[in-house]
C-alpha cells in the first residue's frame, strides 16, 4: 500500500473512497465498499461499548447486538423498556438499564412496561385476560397479578395510567370489562369461531384444524 495506516484510518473515517483507491488493486467501488464495512464495524464497536456501561455481560450484549445492530443505542435511548421484547429480558433487568440510564420511576414508559410485566406473569400462568383493576394491583383478586404490580413500586393509579396508554396504542384491547393482550385476544376470537363453525364441518374441514392452528400460531409470533 502506499497509504500508512494514519492516512488510511483517516481517509476510511472521512469516506474518501477517491483517496482509497490509490491503493494499488483497490478500484473505486472496492473502496466504497470498504468504507462501508468499516463504518459498520465501527458501529457496533461503539454500540458494544455503550452497552458495556450496564454491566449485562457479554451473552446478554450479544443478544442485543443481534436485535438490532447498530441501531440498539438508538432503540434504548428512545425506551429502554424495549428490551422486555429481547430474548433473556423482562421487566427487572430492562428496569435496571433504564434507571442507570436516568429514566424516572413514574415516567410514562416505565408505567407501560409495569402493566406489561404484570401481563406477562398472568399469562405465564395461563391468563388470556384479566381486570383492569387487577392490572393496577387493586384487590386481592388473582394474588399472583398483584404481587407483580406491586414489584414494580407503581401506585396503581400510575399503573392505571399504563393500562389506558396500553389500550389506546392498541397494545392491549378491551371488552366486556375483560384486558387481553392484542395478540391473545385475536386468538381467543379465532379459536371461538373456529370451534362454532366445527358443528356442521365436513370431514375435509375437520381434517383441516391442525393446519388452521398452526397458521394462528404463527400470527401470534408476529
Amino acid at each position: 500500500s502506499h497509504l500508512g495506516k494514519d492516512q488510511t484510518l483517516a481517509m476510511l473515517d472521512a469516506g474518501d473512497a477517491v483517496g482509497l483507491s490509490a491503493v494499488p488493486g483497490l478500484s473505486l467501488e472496492g473502496a466504497e465498499e470498504a468504507i462501508q464495512s468499516y463504518r459498520s464495524k465501527k458501529s457496533l464497536r461503539n454500540v458494544w461499548l455503550y452497552l458495556c456501561r450496564f454491566d449485562l455481560g457479554e451473552r446478554a450484549i450479544k443478544t442485543i447486538i443481534e436485535q438490532w445492530g447498530s441501531d440498539a443505542q438508538i432503540v434504548l435511548s428512545k425506551d429502554p423498556y424495549a428490551l422486555m421484547d429481547v430474548r433473556g429480558f423482562g421487566f427487572v433487568k430492562a428496569d435496571e438499564v433504564a434507571r442507570k440510564i436516568g429514566i424516572a420511576l413514574d415516567d410514562p414508559r416505565r408505567c407501560r412496561a409495569a402493566v406489561k410485566h404484570v401481563v406477562a406473569r398472568a399469562t405465564s400462568d395461563g391468563h388470556v385476560w384479566t381486570e383492569a383493576n387487577v392490572l393496577a394491583g387493586w384487590g386481592n383478586a388473582y394474588e399472583p397479578c398483584v404481587k407483580a404490580a406491586r414489584e414494580t413500586g407503581l401506585e396503581p393509579a400510575q399503573l392505571e395510567e399504563g393500562v389506558k396508554d396500553l389500550l389506546e396504542s392498541s397494545w392491549l384491547t378491551e371488552e366486556n370489562g375483560a384486558v387481553y393482550e392484542q395478540s391473545l385476544h385475536y386468538a381467543e376470537c379465532a379459536v371461538a369461531e373456529r370451534l362454532q363453525a366445527l358443528g356442521a364441518a365436513t370431514v375435509n374441514e375437520l381434517e383441516a384444524l391442525p393446519e388452521f392452528l398452526e397458521g394462528l400460531d404463527e400470527k401470534q409470533a408476529e
